[in-house]
C-alpha cells in the first residue's frame, strides 16, 4: 500500500528542546548551538505509532547558519540526533534568511511542503503539520493543512505573534501522546 499521508514537523522547538533568544526586543527561540544545548524531546518515540500510515517529514526554517550563529555540521548533529529515535522520510531545510527576495521556503511560504507533496505524492487533505510557532501555523494555513501547535511551556509567550497575525491553530497539544486523540 503506498502511503499518501504526511505528518510534517517542525525541528527546534518541537522534536527538540528550543532555547530561549537573549537580548531581542521580543520573546523568540533559537536552535541549539552546541551538544550541551541539545535535547531531544523523549515523546517523539509516539511518532512510531504513525509510521505504517503515515510519512514523517521534517520541515524547518535553519537561517543562523547563514548568521554565522551555528555551523552545518551541528546542524547535521542535531539531525542524526533526532533520527536515531524516529525513522524520518526526509528532512526539507531552509538555510535562508526570512529576508532573501525570491525565497520560497522559509516558512510560512509552502515551497518545502510543495517539494514534498510532488516528491512523494502526499495528499495534502490527510496531512498533518506539527510545530510551535506562529510560522508553523501560517504555514497550514497557506497549503490548506491541519495545524497542530506543540506547546512546550512557550506559547503563552508568542500568543501575540498568533494574534497580531490572525492565526488559530486547529489543535494544541503538549506531547506527542496527544496526537491518538486527533490522528486517527
Amino acid at each position: 500500500m503506498e502511503i499518501k499521508n504526511a505528518i510534517f514537523l517542525d525541528r527546534d522547538g518541537t522534536l527538540n528542546k528550543g532555547i530561549v533568544k537573549e537580548n531581542v526586543d521580543n520573546f523568540k527561540l533559537r536552535p541549539p548551538h552546541n551538544p550541551e544545548e541539545l535535547h531531544v524531546f523523549e515523546d517523539i518515540s509516539y511518532l512510531k505509532s504513525f509510521l505504517d500510515r503515515y510519512h514523517l517529514f521534517i520541515v524547518t526554517n535553519q537561517p543562523d547558519i547563514k548568521k554565522g550563529h551555528q555551523t552545518k555540521e551541528f546542524n547535521e548533529f542535531i539531525n542524526s540526533s533526532i533520527l536515531k529515535k524516529i525513522n524520518i522520510t526526509k528532512i526539507y531545510t531552509c538555510f535562508c534568511l526570512e529576508t532573501n527576495p525570491g525565497c520560497e521556503c522559509y516558512k510560512p511560504s509552502p515551497g518545502m511542503i510543495l517539494n514534498a507533496i510532488k516528491e512523494y505524492n502526499i495528499e495534502i487533505k490527510s496531512s498533518y503539520f506539527v510545530g510551535d510557532t506562529w510560522r508553523d501555523v501560517g504555514l497550514c494555513k497557506n497549503t490548506n493543512m491541519t495545524s497542530i501547535l506543540m506547546d512546550r511551556g512557550f506559547y503563552g509567550n508568542m500568543k501575540n505573534d498568533f494574534l497580531q497575525r490572525n492565526l488559530t491553530p486547529d489543535h494544541i497539544i503538549n506531547s506527542f501522546a496527544e496526537l491518538k486523540n486527533i490522528i486517527k
